[in-house]
């Protein structure tokens, strides 16, 4: 670039300080790499602990609503006969006055159509 005159020698001298300076400061690729691919591993440990936490929550759900539904058909009053069941607004959910009478349970509703 001297050779043609593009520039002056004292110009490539500053070019070649200011590389120098550069190679200095700018950090060693190698280095940075590791400090990439450790923020990337804790990332993705961070990722993985999240998810095992959400399927320990999903599986504890899963179990507890297992649960209730199991509960409640032992306990609820489905279908009690015909006209009975009928009147009760809530389904059949109100069970403390026909457990201590001793009415019989059902869970399954009659295929016949009502009238």
């Amino acid at each position: 670039m001297v050779g043609h005159g593009l520039i002056t020698p004292d110009e490539l001298v500053t070019i070649h300080k200011v590389g120098l300076e550069m190679d200095e400061v700018r950090p060693d690729l190698a280095v940075a790499h590791r400090v990439a691919e450790r923020a990337v591993t804790q990332d993705r440990e961070e990722r993985a602990r999240i998810k095992e936490q959400k399927k320990a929550e999903a599986a504890e759900r899963k179990k507890r609503h297992a649960e209730e539904v199991a509960h409640r058909r032992a306990t609820d009053i489905v279908y009690l006969g015909r006209g009975v069941s009928r009147a009760w607004p809530t389904g059949g959910r109100m069970l403390k006055g026909f457990n201590r009478t001793g009415c019989p349970s059902s869970r399954r509703r009659p295929t016949w159509p009502r009238p």
